[in-house]
């Protein structure tokens, strides 16, 4: 079995996704209940009885409000950077919390890569690898910098985030001014514009499957993320679907399974 994942929720209300190899299954982040990931997984091909650990960007409840139900059925380890274990520990008790400095770990046969984001609380992407494989996961942040694309550059696949349209989130009148300062600002969330302007750099370096995530229900659309990304490429030379193949992440259903050769 090559490298696989699937994104088993994406957005504001629970986020999780599945990273499978031969000889490990883990969940990272786990926003969702028992009765959804059991759902997600089924489709996927898997049970929860076989995941083998659960990885954790941040302590938001989107991201971890499911694990405490899951863990009381499964108690796997839970793995968090020092500063978000701290967090995760304020409201709630991980039985198997293995809190790590920031460095590699290892999961079975899967190497496991943190590197910091840019949030309103300490969060992290990861990479994973196994058998010379790569995926990258970034989402919950506000911008990104070039220590992060040479972190991810070099993945097959990248799923990142395209959290608002910048209009839409302006004009939304459901959403005072400080919480739309707070999501577009530089410690918030990625717009469709700026992912469009990294995607066209992430397919030069190499990158060949995209898959957008963390898309607002309230400030964005899946065709309007698309569409920026699309253009994007396209100034740059770039043609989806020729060079790059592009996907979303949703929050009510599963994405299919994608496979890294």
């Amino acid at each position: 079995m090559a490298l696989e994942f699937c994104v088993l929720a994406s957005g504001s209300k629970g986020n999780c996704t599945l990273i499978r190899t031969e000889k490990s299954r883990i969940l990272l982040d786990l926003g969702i209940g028992p009765r959804k990931l059991a759902e997600r997984l089924e489709r996927a091909g898997e049970t929860a009885d076989r995941i083998d650990a659960v990885v954790v960007t941040h302590a938001h409840t989107d991201h971890v409000g499911g694990a405490e139900a899951f863990l009381k059925k499964h108690p796997v380890p839970v793995y968090a950077p020092y500063s978000v274990a701290k967090c995760m520990e304020r409201s709630r008790s991980y039985p198997d919390l293995r809190p790590f400095d920031g460095g590699d770990f290892f999961v079975r046969d899967l190497t496991v890569s943190p590197f910091a984001l840019p949030h309103d609380v300490p969060c992290y992407g990861y990479s994973f690898y196994c058998a010379g494989s790569k995926v990258s996961f970034l989402t919950d942040l506000g911008s990104i910098s070039e220590n992060v694309l040479t972190e991810i550059s070099d993945s097959d696949a990248v799923v990142l985030e395209s959290n608002h349209d910048a209009a839409l989130l302006r004009a939304n009148p459901n959403y005072p001014d400080r919480l739309k300062a707070r999501i577009a600002g530089g410690r918030g969330h990625l717009s469709n514009d700026d992912c469009a302007t990294a995607v066209p750099e992430l397919v030069r370096r190499g990158v060949k499957q995209i898959v957008l995530a963390h898309l607002s229900e309230q400030n964005n659309d899946p065709m309007i993320a698309l569409r920026a990304v699309r253009e994007a490429l396209e100034k740059t030379g770039y043609r989806a679907g020729r060079d790059v193949l592009l996907d979303v992440a949703q929050q009510d259903c599963a994405t299919k399974l994608f496979e890294i050769l």
